[in-house]
């Protein structure tokens, strides 16, 4: 899937699935305005609109501008008091960031105090994603702020093994130096 249909959807499943009601779900409800009056509006009342929202869309709004670069954005919604470790649908802002390749978003976030080791839904985490798109300077960052080399989720592969089967030699390079064990066998189900 490409990044920016990556994207489309992690946008899109926010908007429907942390709606409480089918009649919520449309893009045009409270979450589709709260986005079109950010791209206008001044800081005060993008927080005032934003705190009105409800925790469980504040999580959905703050997860999909981490996913955009949104980095002062973030910044000043995450002041609010909201977690920087917060989720949405399973993803954090972090591997939200991490995913679409997000450099300064990371950085903000890990400078934030985020954790490197939350997981998403498949219980990968944001290292495992990062390596996996190849986006080696994401990958550098969170290895820097003690991201686990070794961490496998769901699928049983690891960060080195999400690389090599994308091809991503330049990230295979950068954790194998890291200390990621480069022989990990994929775990069969039983």
């Amino acid at each position: 899937m490409k990044l920016q249909y990556r994207n489309s959807f992690v946008l899109m499943s926010l908007f429907l699935f942390d709606s409480p009601s089918p009649a919520e779900n449309d893009v045009s409800g409270v979450l589709g305005k709260f986005l079109l009056q950010a791209k206008t509006a001044t800081d005060e009342k993008i927080i005032e609109s934003f705190n009105a929202l409800g925790e469980l869309r504040q999580r959905s709004v703050i997860v999909y501008f981490a996913s955009s670069g949104e980095t002062n954005l973030v910044k000043k919604l995450l002041a609010t008091g909201l977690s920087i470790d917060c989720s949405s649908r399973g993803l954090t802002p972090l591997n939200a960031a991490a995913i679409a390749g997000r450099l300064d978003m990371v950085k903000m976030l890990l400078g934030g105090g985020a954790s490197t080791e939350l997981r998403d839904q498949e219980q990968d985490t944001p290292l495992k994603n990062a390596a996996r798109e190849g986006h080696l300077d994401i990958v550098k960052a969170l290895i820097k702020h003690g991201a686990d080399v070794n961490a496998y989720g769901k699928s049983f592969t690891t960060p080195y093994t999400s690389a090599s089967y994308s091809g991503h030699k330049r990230v295979m390079e950068v954790l194998e130096a890291a200390g990621a064990n480069v022989f990990h066998q994929q775990k069969m189900l039983a």
